[in-house]
């Protein structure tokens, strides 16, 4: 935007295109990351077997909580 070295007589050329740019990405990443909550949300409220049989959900599971891992 230097006049003396400006291609553009200093108006902000590059702008537009820039600011397309970036808002596409924000959309973009906004949506995935919308997409991965959901999901995660989706895997939370699922329900695991602990070792002593008791069922409880993702969400609720504690640090030395031992789950019992069965092949589906």
């Amino acid at each position: 935007m230097i006049d003396v070295i400006s291609i553009s007589d200093g108006k902000p050329a590059m702008l537009p295109p820039l600011i397309v740019v970036i808002v596409t990405s924000m959309i973009k990443d906004g949506y995935e990351d919308y997409k991965r909550h959901c999901k995660d949300s989706e895997e939370n409220e699922a329900t695991c077997l602990l070792l002593d049989g008791q069922e409880i959900k993702w969400k609720n599971l504690k640090v030395g909580q031992i789950v019992d891992i069965k092949d589906q």
